[in-house]
């Protein structure tokens, strides 16, 4: 299973949705998702998926959860190198309701 289905898998658990998929045209971007929480309030946060520099734009090796994608202040930060890429999945979208959570108080 290719690593942005594992990704959206995980989302779809913790009733998010992609309502999106785009690009900014940046050098540094693959693509973004706008995801939105299914329920009352109905959070909406990007998903960036980060090319590496040095391995000739072609494979991502970070993913980011951020509130706008014009913002730099990311609520979360995936490194796909090192370490098992579904525990890091995991932690990510912990911390993505954790960040929903905190954001309803």
């Amino acid at each position: 299973m290719h690593f942005k289905d594992i990704l959206e898998n995980e989302f779809t658990k913790y009733n998010w949705s992609i309502i999106a998929k785009g690009s900014i045209n940046e050098w540094y971007e693959d693509e973004h998702w706008v995801i939105q929480w299914k329920h009352k309030g109905g959070i909406i946060l990007y998903v960036q998926f980060l090319l590496c520099p040095l391995n000739h734009m072609d494979y991502v090796w970070g993913i980011k959860v951020k509130q706008t994608l014009n913002n730099e202040k990311e609520i979360t930060y995936l490194s796909k190198s090192k370490r098992n890429f579904l525990i890091k999945v995991k932690e990510l979208v912990n911390e993505v309701e954790l960040y929903r959570r905190n954001k309803k108080k």
